[in-house]
């Protein structure tokens, strides 16, 4: 592995005199940022209505998931048929119509549910037409050599949107309400359009095939290198294993042992501020074996859940999680440049849809099944299997002969 601080000088200068990348740059951070607010008061605003439930809370977030996880196909092959920044600039405006038509509703005295639903519906495709576009669209705009660092720079600001933004969200719901807060998010994403649609790229060359056709050359791509859904495949079972640990066994480990809901907003701090310093970690190193390198990162986390049984002290666990979000990001920007540069930018599009839809899959798979078994036996055995899942993916992938043998792209960087 090497670092070098000229090389990413002379990254960020770059970056930071390149118009199309500012534009990307604060389209992102923005609508990150206003999705905070989202985040923080569509839950509460529809538990507060008359006769609603967590059954109703999760038939909404699940109408979300549902929509993007059928267009998420249909978003790659748009994206390598469509020109980007004009696709994503209609994915904001259809998020915005979407998060603004649910403010309208929740203003009402007797919102339809129904129509709440299929609000978060069409955000979930526009989520899923706007996510592959995004992977795909950034070589467009910065030069191979700069690609590691525009991810990182795009990650550092989305992950300190993600921190801050759910507190000034808060704040904004506390003193006023759901609609305002719904509301700024909605504005946040017409704004992230406006900036888009200055991008002007070119575009894509079309394949003259039809879209079943196209999504069957996208899979063909997605696993011609093996490396590549290789690395899609363990870290489907890794992100599975992983959130549902976080996410539902985590609370009941700091609820018995620690003091419950504050013990673990510290531990989620731990890990966001990790994740921010991650980041800025990846604009400098630059390994040869990346995905070596990406999964090794990854392996603070496996020692994380295996510390919870019995649980180490709090302040240990805060160390492991920093770490934790350190390692997942230094994954992340190596996982996205990776990508970048070794597939054809005519289905990178479809690959990214393929690997994002991994990605989303294991959340719900994971959360189902940890719930379940921690119920069937206990959260100790549970997170221990978990513990044993996410360790054999950590060691096991970087001795694959394909992710050993992977090599990163290097291209000059010139002052």
């Amino acid at each position: 592995m090497t670092a070098s601080n000229q090389p990413v000088r002379v990254a960020l200068r770059s970056l930071r005199t390149s118009p199309r990348f500012r534009r990307l740059f604060f389209a992102r951070t923005i609508s990150v940022f206003g999705s905070q607010f989202t985040n923080v008061a569509l839950a509460f605003a529809i538990l507060a209505l008359p006769g609603a439930s967590t059954a109703t809370l999760g038939l909404v977030f699940g109408s979300l998931s549902l929509a993007t996880c059928v267009f998420l196909l249909i978003g790659g092959v748009l994206g390598d048929r469509i020109r980007r920044d004009l696709l994503m600039v209609v994915a904001d405006l259809t998020n915005a119509i979407a998060i603004g038509g649910t403010a309208v509703l929740l203003s009402q005295d007797h919102p339809a549910i129904g129509g709440i639903c299929g609000l978060a519906a069409l955000s979930g495709a526009a989520v899923a037409v706007r996510s592959p576009a995004m992977t795909a669209l950034l070589p467009e705009v910065v030069e191979e050599e700069h690609l590691q660092s525009a991810n990182a720079l795009l990650r550092l600001s989305t992950n300190t949107a993600t921190l801050v933004g759910p507190a000034l969200a808060a704040a904004v719901f506390a003193a006023t309400n759901a609609v305002v807060a719904l509301s700024i998010d909605a504005a946040s994403f017409a704004l992230s359009a406006l900036l888009i649609i200055g991008l002007q790229l070119n575009k894509p060359v079309r394949s003259g095939h039809s879209m079943l056709t196209d999504l069957r050359h996208g899979w063909s791509a997605f696993t011609r290198l093996t490396w590549v859904w290789v690395v899609v495949a363990g870290f489907l079972v890794f992100n599975a294993a992983a959130n549902g640990v976080v996410d539902v066994l985590v609370p009941a480990v700091m609820q018995q042992h620690f003091h419950g809901p504050s013990s673990y907003a510290a531990l989620l701090t731990a890990m966001a501020i990790g994740s921010i310093a991650g980041a800025g970690i990846a604009m400098k190193v630059h390994p040869k074996r990346p995905m070596v390198v990406g999964v090794l990162a990854c392996a603070p986390f496996v020692l994380l859940m295996a510390l919870l049984i019995p649980p180490a002290p709090l302040v240990v666990l805060m160390v492991l999680g920093a770490l934790q979000g350190v390692g997942v990001d230094i994954f992340g920007v190596l996982w996205d440049s990776s990508l970048q540069t070794h597939i054809d930018q005519n289905v990178l599009a479809r690959v990214s849809a393929y690997d994002y839809l991994g990605s989303i899959l294991a959340t719900p798979v994971g959360l189902t099944a940890v719930g379940f078994l921690a119920h069937r036996t206990s959260v100790e055995a549970t997170i221990a299997g978990a513990t044993v899942l996410c360790g054999v993916v950590v060691i096991a992938l970087p001795l694959l002969k394909s992710i050993r043998t992977m090599r990163a792209v290097e291209g000059p960087v010139t002052p």
